[in-house]
Order: C-alpha cells, then structure tokens, then sequence
C-alpha cells in the first residue's frame, strides 16, 4: 500500500515522502517462527539516502542488499499464529517511508511490490503499488474523481477535510478504517465537505470510504 496514487511535477520539487506499508497474514495450519520480506527498490526512481523506516508490529531487523537492491526485513522467532488458531493475531506489517528523486517527469510511474516468505515456504508475491507522475493541470479539474474521494492534507496531524463523496437524499455515510479493517469512524455527513479530527488516531496509514469512493490518508 502506497499513501499517494498520484504526484504532480510541481509536488516532486519539494521531494514529498512516499509512505508504504507492507502487511502479510499467516494462513497456513501452524505458527510462522521467520518472516522475511524482500522488497525491491527502483532505485532510478526513488532516492534510497531517503528511506526512513517508520514501525512495524514485532521487532524487525533491517538490510540492504545492494547487488539485488532489496530492502530485506527479517522478524526473526515472530512466532506468528495462524488464522485459524487466533485470526486478530495473524497479521503482520512493516512501515517506511522514502522520498522519490525530483528529475522525474509527467507520464512517470513509480512501482513497488514485495516478496514475503513464512519459514522455508515458497514467497507470497503482493499487489504492485503505483504511484504515477502527472502535470499539475492534470488534477485541476472542476470534477472529482468518480473512484476517489479528496482528502488533504496528506499527510495529516490534526484534522483531514474531505470532499468528492456524494449525498443521496441530502446525506452521505463516511467510514475510516485502520489497514487491518477495523473500523474506527463512522459518520453520517450533511455537507459537500467536511472534516475529521486526526489527533487522536496512531501513526500509520488509514483507508476512507463513501459510497463506492475510497482513499488512504497517513497520519504523521
């Protein structure tokens, strides 16, 4: 999961952070005593003197290795349940940060993905992240994005203003959830905007709904 789809040319200039978290869940039938990740870096696109490791759920230990360009993390005797002995203690993530270089142009894209191996099993491959590069004029748009709903700033300390969703019947349902699913706020909105307060909320990545909308925001 990356915390921007989207970054404009202008954005790039002021060398904005990209913020990825990496989550995998034990489904097989036993516990997992080693987890590893190696996730590559495309390092013609994202500065690596950058990269700022944020948290994770257990201890984790840190590698680079250089001739794969992986970033290796390693949760040594993490002793991850399975999801059929205790399904809320299964998961598991890694969170960081990295800047992308700013000589990148519009058309751009910036992919990421991860191998996550439990014990000596075979590697789960993730979901490929993209973030693309666009001209500033391309989100200056009189409509919203049908799929996605508006929110800044983001990253957020305190409070989140959203826009894009839509009313039906005067009225819109809001629901931000934790990366796990958890839900951590429910709201009925009467407006064509508002806004919610993020104080309170921990580190990390959250997921936006509306409707069919959806967005991330990441709260630093």
């Amino acid at each position: 999961m990356v915390s921007e789809d989207t970054l404009t040319t202008t954005q790039l200039s002021t060398a904005p952070w990209l913020e990825y978290i990496i989550r995998f869940q034990n489904t097989g039938n036993d516990t997992a005593f080693t987890v590893k990740i190696l996730n590559p870096i495309d390092t013609n696109k994202l500065n690596l003197s950058s990269i700022e490791f944020v948290n994770a759920s257990h201890p984790v230990n840190l590698n680079w290795i250089n001739y794969q360009r992986n970033m290796e993390f390693t949760f040594e005797n993490i002793l991850l349940v399975d999801s059929n002995t205790n399904e809320p203690l299964s998961h598991g993530f890694v969170h960081y940060r990295i800047q992308p270089k700013t000589n990148l142009s519009a058309g751009d894209s910036i992919t990421n993905f991860a191998a996550i191996y439990f014990d000596f099993n075979e590697p789960v491959i993730t979901n490929t992240a993209k973030t693309i590069i666009v001209l500033p004029t391309g989100l200056a748009s009189a409509t919203p994005a049908r799929d996605k709903l508006h929110v800044f700033p983001n990253p957020t300390e305190n409070t989140l203003n959203i826009s894009g969703y839509q009313l039906e019947n005067g009225k819109a349902q809001l629901r931000v959830t934790d990366i796990y699913g958890k839900l951590i706020l429910e709201k009925t909105i009467t407006s064509i905007t508002t806004t919610i307060e993020t104080n309170n909320l921990s580190l990390g990545i959250y997921l936006i709904q509306s409707g069919g909308l959806r967005a991330t925001f990441v709260k630093q």
